[in-house]
Parts: C-alpha cells; sequence; structure tokens
C-alpha cells in the first residue's frame, strides 16, 4: 500500500538554493539576454525561405530590406539563390557577381556563379571561380566547394575535348 510520505526538509533546501543560484546568476547579467537585431532576424528568414525553397517569398523579403543594406554580400548572395531557384538564371548571375564583388572571398557565391558557368559551357568563366576558390581553400584541407566545382568544371573540359574535330 501507498503511503503519503511529506517532503524531507533536505529537498526544500536543495530547490530553494537552486532558485536562489538562478536569480541571482540572472539579476548579475541581463545584459546577456538581447533581442535579435531586425537585420539578422530578417537575414535568418531570408536564408530559412531559401531552405524550404519559398524563393518567390524569399526574394520579395529580400528586396523590401536590400534597400537598407545594398552593399550586403550575403544579401545579395540569397537573392541569387532564391533567383536560380525560381529558374531566373540571368537576375541570379548578377546578384552573385554583386556578392562576389563586395566580398571577394564569398564560398557560397564563387562556388554557385562558378557551376552555372559550366552548366553553361562557359569553361573560361568556371575556371576563374575554381582558381579563386582553390586560393581560399588550403591544400589538403576539406572544402567542398573547391571540390565539387573541381569535378564539374573536369567534366566540362571532358566534354569539351570530346566534341573538338580532329584535325
Amino acid at each position: 500500500m501507498l503511503e503519503a510520505t511529506s517532503p524531507s526538509p533536505t529537498r526544500f533546501i536543495v530547490v530553494a538554493a537552486c532558485v536562489v543560484v538562478a536569480v541571482v546568476v540572472f539579476a548579475m547579467y541581463p545584459s546577456q539576454i538581447v533581442p535579435m537585431d531586425p537585420y539578422q532576424a530578417a537575414l535568418l528568414d531570408v536564408q530559412r525561405k531559401n531552405h524550404k525553397q519559398d524563393y518567390a517569398e524569399a526574394a520579395k523579403a529580400i528586396l523590401q530590406i536590400l534597400p537598407l543594406h545594398p552593399q550586403d554580400a550575403e544579401l545579395r548572395y540569397q537573392l541569387a539563390v532564391a533567383y536560380r531557384g525560381m529558374g531566373q538564371m540571368d537576375y541570379a548571375a548578377t546578384q552573385y557577381l554583386a556578392a562576389i564583388s563586395l566580398d571577394a572571398n564569398h564560398k557560397g557565391a564563387l562556388y554557385d556563379l562558378g557551376y552555372y558557368y559550366a552548366s553553361q559551357g562557359q569553361l573560361s568563366g568556371a575556371e576563374s571561380m575554381l582558381a579563386r576558390l582553390q586560393r581560399m581553400c588550403a591544400a589538403g584541407m576539406a572544402c567542398a566547394e573547391r571540390d565539387t566545382l573541381s569535378a564539374a568544371v573536369n567534366q566540362l573540359r571532358l566534354r569539351q575535348n570530346y566534341q573538338k574535330p580532329s584535325p
């Protein structure tokens, strides 16, 4: 049979001590708890929309905040991703170039633009983006963007060499 037990005095003291410590810590560090910057919140929202493949909504959101941050490479990159997702590759390429002009080391933009060039058969453009990624990524270190674009460029080289007429 179950008997009713009263809480032990030790348990009460431990719980009370934990509450006091939590209140003291919270009171000492209120400045550590800050709301997210509106720009950062908007960028995070855009990244989520692109990740969920809601490209039209992502582009719409970016176009609303871009006038406030026209020199932001990440916004330009996210806009390029949205345009690419909507199949508007000319607009995407323009935004990739804008992102790269603002941040010459933007791996995502270099990779995506290089891959776009490779898909269009533009070997020199793809090689140029690959060369920039190779300079950025240390030799022997993992760099998915460099490695994937390198494979695409090599495939393009093979296709173009295969298609050349024999002399």
